[in-house]
């Protein structure tokens, strides 16, 4: 069984970021071996609260999973893009497969992780929709008003 990363972006609210994952993993899609978390600096605060989250997160469901985090600047698509490619490709020839979870990022980040996603071939790529935007934990919300989406699988390429 290859090892699977999950790729995570940094937006405005740190619940989105746990809410996503949380959600991920009570649902059984993702059990990553690497967590990768991307923020731009204007969010690079929050790195701390997001990591503990991810880390009670993992130790509810069993996840054994490393954490590291990324800070790239402020809507530097370009520059993003590049780094986050670079973070892929080398995950790839380690031999993981790839989750990215755009649900929390920013469009510029998230645009710079999607033209990798296309180009490098991510195996996921997860949004989670959900019906109002409430900064709360997801299990507070009701499970009808959460709607998770799979690009890749949607479009047929999942790699």
């Amino acid at each position: 069984m290859s090892k699977q990363a999950y790729i995570t972006l940094v937006g405005r609210s740190a619940w989105a970021v746990i809410n996503s994952y949380y959600f991920l993993i009570k649902e059984e899609r993702i059990s990553p071996d690497l967590i990768m978390v991307f923020s731009e600096e204007l969010f690079k605060e929050k790195l701390d609260s997001i990591v503990e989250g991810l880390k009670i997160v993992n130790e509810g469901f069993d996840v054994e999973a490393d954490i590291t985090t990324e800070v790239v600047g402020n809507a530097q698509y370009v520059p993003a893009g590049i780094e986050v490619s670079q973070k892929v490709k080398e995950l790839k020839e380690a031999g993981y497969t790839i989750a990215l979870d755009v649900t929390p990022g920013r469009k510029a980040l998230v645009a710079a992780s999607l033209i990798s996603a296309y180009k490098i071939g991510i195996s996921h790529v997860f949004y989670l929709a959900v019906d109002r935007i409430e900064d709360i934990p997801v299990m507070m919300k009701p499970k009808g008003s959460l709607h998770y989406r799979d690009f890749m699988q949607e479009v047929g390429r999942e790699r």
